[in-house]
């Protein structure tokens, strides 16, 4: 809807206990988000472990963003 926004970013990491330290990425690096659905570039991701969170933000609390689905393909 209108005057919502949906924006992303991805940590990695070795192992799933290292996951936690890692820091929160966007295309720029730490502090941007992916904010258009597009494809990263594999060698943007070097760990076994991949996390991603959505943020949903609305300047009007009568619409809320949507998010219908996420979908990670590595090749």
């Amino acid at each position: 809807p209108g005057k919502t926004t949906v924006r992303f970013q991805l940590r990695s990491a070795a192992d799933r206990d290292q996951l936690a330290q890692s820091p929160w990425q966007g295309p720029q690096g730490t502090g941007t988000h992916y904010e258009r659905p597009s494809s990263i570039p594999a060698d943007s991701i070097q760990a076994e472990w991949i996390q991603y969170r959505a943020i949903l933000a609305t300047v009007n609390g009568a619409e809320s963003p949507v998010l219908s689905a996420v979908r990670i393909h590595f090749e």
